[in-house]
């Protein structure tokens, strides 16, 4: 009897464990709820629904699977760390929600109060959690719809789903990440830094063909997943913390998770063209040039102050419209271009040629078309977005509709090398621009332009027209390499180790690209061979003047200007002034030397008026001492009464002035005869002062007044 009983109480211990440890589900009434150490577990053991990261956060990750790989959160807002029971369950009003008993809590559905005993919640093989109404079978909410940072096979991607990534690989809670289907295109996919746009995948072919069928749910269809798809049930897409999108796949030989592909390539994007449309529509984004972003020939910054900010996300317009003449537009060819996804194919082109007329063809609703063997037509007809050139990932050949006369001014001008627009004079080629700027070369499947030196070819990255300038990159480590740089020709170096606005010296030396400016002088009027090569220049005729070279020399009294590169009548006009330039330079030079000379000539004149002054006067004083070592008692008697004489009247007349002759004695003379004013030599005081006898050359004696 004991053991009958003992072995009932075993069985139904048993049973009750087994039903604990593999339940699938929540229902209502007894077993409502789990808490903290209890999981639900999927009926075939895939997936497993429990608290974790210290019984703080609600998941559902896999099943004995190591490590954990967590694929969906309840709730991104966590319990508190202090509470030491947590629930996870259906409540009185039938909703699901994760609580700490008289705590806090987080509600995960709200779907309206109704009797908690009609609902089930339960967790599926295929990692999905749903809520169903027990009595219409009917699943009322379900994981799939709300996922957080991990897409499993089954879902959809589509509508308002989207992945949000975590705050870390440590911390459940919403960072700023978020994978979802482009509004703008089913077959595209973005990913969101907050709400600013992250990166696009661009073309389908861009993502494989296995992540295509996971995100479409095309693997399930009729239920007959894709043989060709391998390992589709295991395999998951994460939005990872970084702002990555990975797709992993199980190897149950190694028993771990294989990356097989992810995007942005690097963990996040290393510079501007990386992320998604950087330069906005019609900007050409290249991380290789001095400024990041330019528009695309015939175009121009739709906000000019926004974009010398580096503000680029306006992007450009064009110079002009396109379509008030056809025969004026041309289809500019742009190599290794990546862009935003097309609006619409053309299946029936078969050609290049077929494609390029189907475009002509829409005038202003079609703004590029591309075309290959593979692929075939494809039309933009609203805007090119996401562009980046010397794109090796599977860069395109773009036709880019463009106004010939916003591109070229003349048709002396050489075509534009890609996005990169050569002004006259310099050239390219033998049969455009000037000859004696010919040092530029294009390479025309890259797009890019490079200046020829005797030194090397170095890549132009930036040309300005209006400043007649353009930079070159050098390989060199340092600016004193640099500085040995030299050109020669119509070219001058006007700043070495240059920085610009885009990045430092030290980053762009550290990537053994310093620039250098080089400024280009301004051309003489265009060589010639016949008339008719001057007809973009009006008002100037093919001849020979100097030099030994034909040229469209002005007509008449027109002038050359430079900076308009034409010719003008007009006396007020800055390309006459550039005739008169020289003229006016000679007279202000010659007005120049005439006054440095007069100034030079007034203060010789005043120094040799001075030093004449000075001997003068030295002179005299030297024939005064003279004259009195002459006769210096009948001077000195002859001065005495005149004085005397003066002082008897009580006036002195102007006549008088002119006879006074007082004598002159050096101090020396006069300490050596009173022996340094000493006593011995004092007769007494006068009403002039004290008087002393002096001893004079000739030893006679006489008075003076001190």
């Amino acid at each position: 009897m004991q053991s009958i009983i003992y072995f009932s109480c075993t069985f139904l211990l048993c049973s009750y464990l087994q039903f604990s440890a593999a339940r699938d589900s929540i229902t209502s009434g007894k077993f409502n709820s789990i808490k903290n150490d209890e999981n639900l577990i999927s009926a075939g053991e895939k997936f497993v629904l429990g608290f974790f990261h210290y019984n703080k956060y609600v998941g559902i990750w896999y099943y004995q699977r190591e490590p954990r790989t967590v694929v969906w959160v309840a709730s991104k807002n966590s319990l508190p760390a202090s509470a030491t029971d947590r629930y996870f369950g259906i409540t009185e009003d039938g909703n699901l929600k994760v609580w700490v008993v008289n705590g806090k809590s987080s509600n995960i559905t709200a779907l309206g109060n109704s009797p908690s005993s009609n609902r089930t919640v339960r967790l599926l093989d295929s990692g999905n959690l749903v809520l169903i109404d027990d009595r219409s079978r009917n699943v009322l909410w379900q994981s799939f719809d709300n996922p957080s940072d991990t897409f499993l096979p089954g879902m959809k991607m589509g509508g308002k789903l989207k992945l949000t990534s975590w705050t870390s690989i440590v911390d459940p809670s919403s960072g700023n990440y978020t994978f979802e289907q482009d509004p703008e295109s089913e077959n595209r996919y973005l990913i969101r830094n907050r709400s600013i746009p992250y990166w696009k995948s661009g073309r389908y072919n861009e993502i494989p063909t296995a992540v295509y069928i996971l995100l479409r749910n095309i693997g399930t269809y009729n239920n007959s997943p894709l043989s060709w798809v391998p390992n589709y049930n295991n395999t998951r897409l994460l939005m990872n913390p970084s702002g990555q999108i990975q797709y992993f796949s199980w190897d149950d030989k190694d028993g771990e998770w294989r990356l097989i592909w992810s995007a942005p390539k690097d963990q996040a994007p290393k510079d501007q063209c990386s992320a998604y449309n950087f330069c906005g529509n019609f900007g050409i984004c290249n991380i290789n040039n001095r400024f990041v972003c330019k528009c695309l020939p015939g175009f121009k910054p739709t906000f000019q102050d926004s974009w010398k900010s580096k503000d680029f996300s306006g992007g450009c317009t064009r110079k002009s419209i396109t379509c008030t003449d056809s025969t004026d537009t041309i289809f500019l060819k742009l190599g290794m271009m990546k862009v935003g996804e097309p609006d619409s194919p053309f299946k029936v082109a078969k050609s290049e040629e077929d494609c390029k007329k189907e475009c002509r063809s829409r005038n202003c609703q079609c703004q590029a078309y591309s075309y290959t063997t593979k692929e075939g037509c494809w039309l933009w007809t609203k805007f090119l977005s996401n562009l980046q050139e010397e794109y090796s990932q599977g860069g395109h050949d773009l036709y880019v509709r463009t106004v010939t006369s916003d591109i070229r001014s003349t048709s002396r001008n050489c075509e534009p090398c890609g996005t990169n627009i050569i002004p006259y004079p310099l050239s390219t080629r033998s049969n455009c621009g000037d000859p004696d700027y010919s040092k530029f070369l294009c390479d025309y499947s890259t797009g890019q332009v490079s200046f020829q030196t005797t030194t090397g070819s170095y890549r132009v990255t930036d040309i300005n027209p209006d400043a007649r300038i353009f930079f070159i990159q050098s390989a060199e480590k340092n600016c004193f390499a640099i500085r040995k740089f030299e050109v020669s020709g119509p070219f001058n170096v006007t700043n070495l180790c240059y920085s610009g606005t885009n990045t430092s010296i030290t980053d762009n030396l550290s990537q053994g690209r310093g620039e250098i400016e080089i400024k280009w002088y301004a051309p003489l009027e265009p060589a010639c061979n016949s008339s008719s090569d001057c007809k973009d220049w009006p008002n100037s005729s093919c001849n020979e003047r100097k030099y030994g070279t034909k040229r469209c020399h002005c007509n008449g009294n027109s002038y050359w200007s430079d900076s308009h590169l034409n010719c003008s009548e007009e006396l007020n006009n800055p390309m006459q002034n550039k005739e008169l330039g020289p003229k006016r330079t000679s007279l202000s030079l010659q007005a120049v030397v005439i006054s440095v000379i007069v100034i030079v000539a007034v203060l010789l004149l005043c120094v040799f008026s001075y030093i004449s002054y000075e001997r003068r006067m030295a002179a005299r004083r030297q024939e005064s001492q003279e004259s009195l070592q002459e006769i210096p008692m009948l001077h000195l008697y002859d001065s005495e009464r005149r004085v005397k004489d003066l002082i008897d009247s009580g006036q002195l007349e102007e006549d008088d002035k002119k006879g006074i002759d007082v004598p002159f004695f050096e101090l020396e003379s006069i300490l050596t005869a009173t022996n340094n004013f000493s006593n011995a030599y004092k007769l007494g005081q006068g009403g002039f002062g004290p008087v002393y006898k002096v001893m004079i050359l000739l030893s006679i004696l006489v008075f003076i007044f001190i």
